[in-house]
Protein backbone atom coordinates (compact mmCIF):
# COMPACT_ATOMS: atom_id res chain seq x y z
CA UNK A 1 0.00 0.00 0.00
CA UNK A 2 1.34 3.14 -0.90
CA UNK A 3 0.70 6.37 1.49
CA UNK A 4 1.60 9.60 1.04
CA UNK A 5 2.29 12.34 3.57
CA UNK A 6 1.24 15.72 2.27
CA UNK A 7 2.49 18.70 4.78
CA UNK A 8 5.53 20.57 6.05
CA UNK A 9 7.40 20.04 9.56
CA UNK A 10 5.56 20.69 12.69
CA UNK A 11 4.30 18.57 15.59
CA UNK A 12 1.24 17.20 14.00
CA UNK A 13 3.19 16.29 10.83
CA UNK A 14 5.18 14.33 13.13
CA UNK A 15 3.19 12.60 15.19
CA UNK A 16 0.99 11.69 11.79
CA UNK A 17 4.21 9.78 10.52
CA UNK A 18 5.44 8.22 13.57
CA UNK A 19 1.45 6.54 13.86
CA UNK A 20 1.03 5.56 10.31
CA UNK A 21 4.67 4.04 10.76
CA UNK A 22 4.42 2.47 14.04
CA UNK A 23 1.02 1.10 13.44
CA UNK A 24 1.35 -0.70 10.32
CA UNK A 25 4.75 -1.83 11.14
CA UNK A 26 2.94 -3.76 14.45
CA UNK A 27 -0.17 -4.86 12.18
CA UNK A 28 2.24 -6.38 9.99
CA UNK A 29 1.10 -4.37 6.79
CA UNK A 30 3.38 -3.79 4.21
CA UNK A 31 3.43 0.24 3.17
CA UNK A 32 5.18 3.10 1.55
CA UNK A 33 5.15 5.71 3.15
CA UNK A 34 6.25 8.78 0.49
CA UNK A 35 6.40 12.28 2.23
CA UNK A 36 5.89 15.16 -0.12
CA UNK A 37 6.32 19.28 1.41
CA UNK A 38 6.43 20.67 -2.46
CA UNK A 39 4.15 23.86 -1.83
CA UNK A 40 3.23 24.04 -5.44
CA UNK A 41 2.20 20.23 -5.11
CA UNK A 42 -0.50 21.43 -2.43
CA UNK A 43 -2.06 23.79 -4.57
CA UNK A 44 -2.24 21.57 -7.80
CA UNK A 45 -4.05 18.98 -5.91
CA UNK A 46 -6.45 21.84 -3.96
CA UNK A 47 -5.40 20.76 -1.07
CA UNK A 48 -5.97 23.61 1.65
CA UNK A 49 -4.74 22.10 5.01
CA UNK A 50 -1.91 20.13 6.29
CA UNK A 51 -1.19 17.69 7.27
CA UNK A 52 -3.18 15.57 4.28
CA UNK A 53 -3.18 11.63 3.35
CA UNK A 54 -3.80 10.53 0.06
CA UNK A 55 -4.32 6.87 0.19
CA UNK A 56 -3.16 4.07 -2.55
CA UNK A 57 -4.12 7.10 -4.99
CA UNK A 58 -7.61 8.20 -3.75
CA UNK A 59 -9.26 10.90 -2.37
CA UNK A 60 -7.31 12.93 -0.33
CA UNK A 61 -7.79 13.43 3.54
CA UNK A 62 -6.94 16.32 5.22
CA UNK A 63 -6.94 16.30 8.93
CA UNK A 64 -8.50 18.77 11.32
CA UNK A 65 -6.65 20.96 13.52
CA UNK A 66 -7.36 21.89 17.38
CA UNK A 67 -9.04 19.64 19.19
CA UNK A 68 -10.25 17.27 16.54
CA UNK A 69 -6.61 17.03 15.84
CA UNK A 70 -6.36 13.60 17.45
CA UNK A 71 -10.16 11.94 16.72
CA UNK A 72 -9.57 12.57 12.65
CA UNK A 73 -6.16 11.10 13.14
CA UNK A 74 -7.62 8.02 14.69
CA UNK A 75 -10.12 7.95 12.03
CA UNK A 76 -7.33 8.32 9.26
CA UNK A 77 -5.99 5.09 10.92
CA UNK A 78 -9.00 3.20 10.79
CA UNK A 79 -9.65 3.69 7.16
CA UNK A 80 -6.22 2.57 6.47
CA UNK A 81 -6.40 -0.48 8.45
CA UNK A 82 -9.96 -1.03 6.89
CA UNK A 83 -8.45 -1.26 3.60
CA UNK A 84 -5.92 -4.41 4.70
CA UNK A 85 -8.62 -6.25 6.79
CA UNK A 86 -6.75 -4.61 10.19
CA UNK A 87 -3.38 -7.24 9.00
CA UNK A 88 -2.50 -9.20 12.31
CA UNK A 89 -4.35 -7.28 14.79
CA UNK A 90 -5.95 -8.81 17.41
CA UNK A 91 -9.86 -8.67 16.47
CA UNK A 92 -12.10 -8.81 18.94
CA UNK A 93 -15.80 -8.93 18.37
CA UNK A 94 -17.94 -6.99 21.10
CA UNK A 95 -22.06 -7.53 20.80
CA UNK A 96 -23.85 -5.03 23.15
CA UNK A 97 -27.31 -4.47 23.60
CA UNK A 98 -26.33 -1.71 25.43
CA UNK A 99 -27.13 -3.09 28.88
CA UNK A 100 -25.01 -2.24 32.07
CA UNK A 101 -23.97 -5.96 31.72
CA UNK A 102 -22.85 -5.20 27.93
CA UNK A 103 -20.47 -1.96 29.24
CA UNK A 104 -19.12 -4.56 31.62
CA UNK A 105 -17.89 -6.95 28.48
CA UNK A 106 -16.95 -3.37 26.85
CA UNK A 107 -14.70 -2.47 29.95
CA UNK A 108 -12.95 -6.44 29.41
CA UNK A 109 -12.43 -6.39 25.57
CA UNK A 110 -11.09 -2.73 26.34
CA UNK A 111 -8.49 -4.19 28.48
CA UNK A 112 -7.40 -7.15 26.39
CA UNK A 113 -7.06 -4.34 23.48
CA UNK A 114 -4.86 -2.12 26.13
CA UNK A 115 -1.86 -4.93 26.07
CA UNK A 116 -2.90 -6.49 22.70
CA UNK A 117 -2.42 -4.71 19.33
CA UNK A 118 -6.47 -4.67 18.46
CA UNK A 119 -9.42 -3.50 16.83
CA UNK A 120 -12.63 -4.07 18.73
CA UNK A 121 -16.10 -4.53 16.73
CA UNK A 122 -19.03 -3.24 18.89
CA UNK A 123 -21.94 -5.38 17.09
CA UNK A 124 -25.61 -4.83 17.37
CA UNK A 125 -27.82 -7.48 15.91
CA UNK A 126 -31.12 -6.29 15.47
CA UNK A 127 -33.83 -8.87 15.11
CA UNK A 128 -36.87 -6.69 13.25
CA UNK A 129 -40.24 -8.16 14.90
CA UNK A 130 -42.79 -8.25 11.79
CA UNK A 131 -46.13 -8.33 11.48
CA UNK A 132 -48.68 -9.09 8.30
CA UNK A 133 -51.51 -6.65 8.00
CA UNK A 134 -53.86 -6.65 5.39
CA UNK A 135 -51.61 -9.30 3.44
CA UNK A 136 -48.38 -6.83 3.77
CA UNK A 137 -45.33 -7.04 5.49
CA UNK A 138 -44.20 -4.55 7.69
CA UNK A 139 -41.13 -4.08 9.70
CA UNK A 140 -39.90 -1.55 12.62
CA UNK A 141 -38.07 1.20 11.14
CA UNK A 142 -38.33 3.63 13.65
CA UNK A 143 -36.94 0.76 16.38
CA UNK A 144 -34.16 -0.32 13.98
CA UNK A 145 -33.36 3.20 13.41
CA UNK A 146 -33.10 4.32 16.82
CA UNK A 147 -30.52 1.31 17.44
CA UNK A 148 -28.72 2.34 14.82
CA UNK A 149 -28.37 5.48 16.21
CA UNK A 150 -27.79 4.14 19.65
CA UNK A 151 -24.42 1.95 18.28
CA UNK A 152 -23.48 5.13 16.31
CA UNK A 153 -23.35 7.35 19.75
CA UNK A 154 -21.36 4.79 21.66
CA UNK A 155 -18.68 4.50 19.01
CA UNK A 156 -18.58 7.83 18.75
CA UNK A 157 -18.69 8.91 22.28
CA UNK A 158 -15.62 6.53 23.16
CA UNK A 159 -13.93 8.08 19.92
CA UNK A 160 -14.32 11.60 20.88
CA UNK A 161 -12.77 10.89 24.49
CA UNK A 162 -10.13 8.61 23.81
CA UNK A 163 -6.60 9.91 23.44
CA UNK A 164 -4.20 9.42 20.73
CA UNK A 165 -2.37 6.40 22.70
CA UNK A 166 -3.64 2.98 21.05
CA UNK A 167 -2.65 1.54 24.39
CA UNK A 168 -4.86 3.40 26.19
CA UNK A 169 -7.89 4.04 24.18
CA UNK A 170 -7.66 1.25 21.50
CA UNK A 171 -9.27 1.64 18.20
CA UNK A 172 -12.84 0.63 17.89
CA UNK A 173 -15.57 0.00 14.92
CA UNK A 174 -19.09 -0.64 14.82
CA UNK A 175 -21.13 -3.40 12.82
CA UNK A 176 -24.82 -2.79 12.84
CA UNK A 177 -26.57 -6.28 11.65
CA UNK A 178 -29.83 -7.41 11.32
CA UNK A 179 -31.03 -11.09 11.82
CA UNK A 180 -30.79 -13.53 14.81
CA UNK A 181 -27.98 -12.96 17.67
CA UNK A 182 -26.17 -15.90 17.67
CA UNK A 183 -26.18 -16.91 13.88
CA UNK A 184 -25.03 -12.95 13.35
CA UNK A 185 -22.08 -12.91 15.82
CA UNK A 186 -21.08 -16.26 14.36
CA UNK A 187 -20.72 -15.13 10.47
CA UNK A 188 -19.47 -11.13 11.60
CA UNK A 189 -16.78 -13.50 13.72
CA UNK A 190 -16.12 -15.69 10.62
CA UNK A 191 -16.46 -12.74 8.02
CA UNK A 192 -13.70 -10.46 9.86
CA UNK A 193 -11.70 -13.36 10.63
CA UNK A 194 -12.38 -13.05 14.37
CA UNK A 195 -9.70 -14.00 16.89
CA UNK A 196 -12.16 -13.61 20.29
CA UNK A 197 -15.53 -12.99 21.17
CA UNK A 198 -16.33 -11.40 24.22
CA UNK A 199 -20.05 -11.92 25.39
CA UNK A 200 -21.79 -10.55 28.47
CA UNK A 201 -24.90 -12.35 30.02
CA UNK A 202 -27.82 -10.79 31.73
CA UNK A 203 -29.20 -10.38 35.26
CA UNK A 204 -29.07 -13.75 37.44
CA UNK A 205 -33.28 -14.07 37.07
CA UNK A 206 -32.56 -14.54 33.28
CA UNK A 207 -29.12 -16.11 33.85
CA UNK A 208 -29.09 -19.83 32.50
CA UNK A 209 -31.53 -19.07 29.90
CA UNK A 210 -29.12 -16.18 28.31
CA UNK A 211 -25.97 -17.80 28.32
CA UNK A 212 -27.08 -21.31 28.32
CA UNK A 213 -30.77 -21.71 26.60
CA UNK A 214 -30.13 -18.88 24.02
CA UNK A 215 -27.42 -16.71 22.14
CA UNK A 216 -24.05 -17.59 24.04
CA UNK A 217 -24.64 -21.50 24.05
CA UNK A 218 -25.51 -21.06 20.13
CA UNK A 219 -22.40 -19.09 19.78
CA UNK A 220 -20.51 -21.43 21.20
CA UNK A 221 -21.85 -24.34 19.12
CA UNK A 222 -20.96 -22.86 15.88
CA UNK A 223 -17.95 -21.32 16.10
CA UNK A 224 -14.37 -21.63 15.93
CA UNK A 225 -13.74 -18.75 17.73
CA UNK A 226 -12.57 -18.23 20.96
CA UNK A 227 -15.39 -17.14 23.18
CA UNK A 228 -15.18 -14.76 26.70
CA UNK A 229 -18.36 -15.36 28.92
CA UNK A 230 -18.77 -12.87 31.36
CA UNK A 231 -20.87 -13.16 34.21
CA UNK A 232 -23.00 -10.45 35.52
CA UNK A 233 -21.48 -7.97 38.23
CA UNK A 234 -17.94 -9.28 37.22
CA UNK A 235 -15.02 -6.64 38.74
CA UNK A 236 -12.92 -5.73 35.83
CA UNK A 237 -9.38 -7.37 37.25
CA UNK A 238 -6.34 -7.68 34.62
CA UNK A 239 -6.32 -11.68 33.79
CA UNK A 240 -3.45 -12.23 35.74
CA UNK A 241 -3.83 -15.96 37.95
CA UNK A 242 -5.66 -18.12 35.29
CA UNK A 243 -6.27 -22.13 35.16
CA UNK A 244 -6.51 -23.53 31.65
CA UNK A 245 -8.32 -27.02 32.33
CA UNK A 246 -7.16 -29.61 30.14
CA UNK A 247 -7.98 -33.60 29.67
CA UNK A 248 -4.57 -34.41 28.21
CA UNK A 249 -1.22 -32.81 27.46
CA UNK A 250 -1.59 -32.64 23.38
CA UNK A 251 -4.41 -30.29 24.19
CA UNK A 252 -1.86 -27.93 25.32
CA UNK A 253 -0.01 -27.38 21.49
CA UNK A 254 -3.58 -26.83 20.17
CA UNK A 255 -4.58 -24.29 22.41
CA UNK A 256 -2.11 -22.11 22.53
CA UNK A 257 -2.04 -20.92 19.20
CA UNK A 258 -5.59 -19.57 19.80
CA UNK A 259 -5.12 -17.82 22.80
CA UNK A 260 -1.91 -15.48 21.70
CA UNK A 261 -3.37 -12.51 23.51
CA UNK A 262 -3.33 -14.25 26.41
CA UNK A 263 0.66 -14.54 27.11
CA UNK A 264 0.27 -10.82 26.47
CA UNK A 265 -1.20 -9.68 29.76
CA UNK A 266 0.45 -8.17 31.94
CA UNK A 267 1.69 -10.64 35.28
CA UNK A 268 0.02 -13.35 34.00
CA UNK A 269 0.82 -16.90 35.45
CA UNK A 270 -1.31 -19.96 33.42
CA UNK A 271 -2.07 -22.85 35.78
CA UNK A 272 -2.49 -25.69 33.24
CA UNK A 273 -4.68 -28.30 35.61
CA UNK A 274 -5.39 -31.35 34.57
CA UNK A 275 -8.58 -32.92 36.87
CA UNK A 276 -8.53 -36.50 36.13
CA UNK A 277 -10.80 -39.29 37.55
CA UNK A 278 -8.04 -42.29 37.46
CA UNK A 279 -5.12 -42.93 38.54
CA UNK A 280 -3.31 -43.10 35.65
CA UNK A 281 -0.17 -41.07 35.76
CA UNK A 282 0.07 -38.46 32.84
CA UNK A 283 2.45 -35.94 34.51
CA UNK A 284 5.76 -36.41 33.11
CA UNK A 285 3.74 -36.14 29.82
CA UNK A 286 2.26 -32.66 30.78
CA UNK A 287 6.00 -30.98 32.03
CA UNK A 288 7.59 -32.44 29.04
CA UNK A 289 5.05 -30.65 26.93
CA UNK A 290 4.72 -27.24 29.02
CA UNK A 291 8.98 -27.42 28.36
CA UNK A 292 7.90 -26.78 24.63
CA UNK A 293 6.29 -23.27 25.66
CA UNK A 294 9.10 -21.81 27.61
CA UNK A 295 7.79 -18.33 26.61
CA UNK A 296 4.68 -19.12 28.21
CA UNK A 297 3.90 -18.31 31.65
CA UNK A 298 2.79 -22.21 32.41
CA UNK A 299 2.98 -24.15 35.65
CA UNK A 300 1.21 -27.72 36.20
CA UNK A 301 -0.97 -28.90 38.61
CA UNK A 302 -3.42 -31.93 38.77
CA UNK A 303 -5.93 -32.93 40.72
CA UNK A 304 -7.79 -36.06 41.02
CA UNK A 305 -11.66 -35.69 41.21
CA UNK A 306 -14.88 -37.92 40.49
CA UNK A 307 -16.85 -34.94 39.43
CA UNK A 308 -14.36 -31.73 37.95
CA UNK A 309 -17.41 -29.71 37.88
CA UNK A 310 -16.69 -29.60 41.88
CA UNK A 311 -13.13 -28.69 41.31
CA UNK A 312 -14.61 -25.79 38.92
CA UNK A 313 -17.17 -24.33 40.74
CA UNK A 314 -14.66 -24.47 44.04
CA UNK A 315 -11.60 -22.86 41.42
CA UNK A 316 -13.96 -20.13 40.05
CA UNK A 317 -14.90 -18.68 43.25
CA UNK A 318 -11.84 -18.56 44.61
CA UNK A 319 -10.74 -14.97 45.08
CA UNK A 320 -7.37 -15.27 43.66
CA UNK A 321 -8.99 -16.49 40.27
CA UNK A 322 -9.51 -13.73 37.23
CA UNK A 323 -9.97 -15.94 34.43
CA UNK A 324 -11.14 -19.93 33.93
CA UNK A 325 -9.96 -21.67 30.25
CA UNK A 326 -12.03 -24.65 29.16
CA UNK A 327 -11.38 -26.44 26.20
CA UNK A 328 -11.89 -30.20 24.88
CA UNK A 329 -11.39 -31.31 21.09
CA UNK A 330 -14.86 -32.90 21.19
CA UNK A 331 -17.59 -30.26 20.74
CA UNK A 332 -19.91 -32.17 21.40
CA UNK A 333 -18.22 -32.91 24.92
CA UNK A 334 -17.98 -29.67 25.65
CA UNK A 335 -21.28 -28.23 24.71
CA UNK A 336 -22.84 -31.44 26.98
CA UNK A 337 -20.60 -30.26 29.61
CA UNK A 338 -21.86 -26.47 29.36
CA UNK A 339 -25.48 -27.75 29.40
CA UNK A 340 -25.78 -30.95 31.83
CA UNK A 341 -27.50 -29.95 35.44
CA UNK A 342 -24.11 -30.05 37.29
CA UNK A 343 -22.19 -27.81 35.13
CA UNK A 344 -25.63 -25.14 35.32
CA UNK A 345 -24.87 -24.66 38.98
CA UNK A 346 -21.79 -24.48 38.63
CA UNK A 347 -22.33 -21.03 35.88
CA UNK A 348 -24.82 -20.09 38.03
CA UNK A 349 -22.34 -19.74 40.77
CA UNK A 350 -19.51 -18.75 39.08
CA UNK A 351 -17.70 -15.28 39.57
CA UNK A 352 -14.79 -15.12 37.20
CA UNK A 353 -15.21 -14.95 33.33
CA UNK A 354 -14.53 -18.27 31.39
CA UNK A 355 -12.91 -18.57 27.88
CA UNK A 356 -14.29 -21.49 25.77
CA UNK A 357 -12.39 -22.70 23.00
CA UNK A 358 -13.32 -25.04 20.44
Amino acid sequence: MEITLYGTESANYTQVVNSISNLLTEAGIDFRLKENENIDEFLNKKITSVPAIEIAGEDIISLKKNGEFVQSLRLLLLNILRKNNFGNMLKIVLPTDFSDYSKIAFDFAKMIATQNQSIIMASHIFTPDIVELNGVIHTSYTHEKACREKLTKFVENYRAKACMDLKVDPLIIDEFLVGYPAKEITKLAKNKNADLIVMSTRAPQSFLKRWLGSVANEVVSNTNVPTLLIPPNTKINNFKKIILALESPEDLKHILPKIQWVKQMKDSHIEVLHIKNTDIDEDIDFDLVICEHLDWPLKFNAIQAKKPTDILLNLSEADTNDLIIIYHKDRSWLLDFLNKSDSKKIIGHMKVPILVVV
